[in-house]
């Protein structure tokens, strides 16, 4: 639009959205130990952070430069738990065998250290991660 002065400017950019946000203002609100829990949860479910999923539900927008996280495969997970778990078994009973002077077999410590590399590589695609397998 025109003014008197001659022709409008666009408003002129002052620093990124984060620097912005974190010069803005803030609002602090009060939550129970198990409310909070819920909008972390349901944050989590979004793949947003926690301040990013307020904003979505209170604006209808997280923002410009909200990042979603990737969608987590709990059975995956729960399956890598297990893997780590049987890792660290055979990781003891290494350790162990050193501690007693024994030096145990190669092929046994070969085969926990692919049970960790094999582990690792899943970790990386539950998370939506590109193994450099691949």
């Amino acid at each position: 639009m025109d003014t008197p002065a001659g022709p409008e400017k666009p408003a002129a950019r002052r620093g990124s959205e984060t620097r912005q946000r974190a010069n803005g203002d803030r609002l602090t609100i009060r939550l129970l130990p198990e409310e909070r829990a819920v909008l972390e949860v349901r944050a989590g479910m979004a793949g947003l952070s926690l301040g990013a999923y307020v904003r979505a539900r209170a604006l209808g927008d997280a923002g410009p430069r909200a990042q979603r996280a990737p969608a987590t495969d709990r059975r995956e997970v729960a399956g890598l738990r297990a893997d780590l778990a049987r890792i660290g078994n055979n990781l003891n009973q290494l350790t162990r065998a050193v501690n007693q002077n024994y030096l145990p077999d190669i092929p046994g410590l070969t085969q926990a250290v692919e049970m960790v590399i094999r582990a690792a590589a899943r970790c990386m695609l539950a998370l939506g991660y590109a193994t450099h397998d691949s």
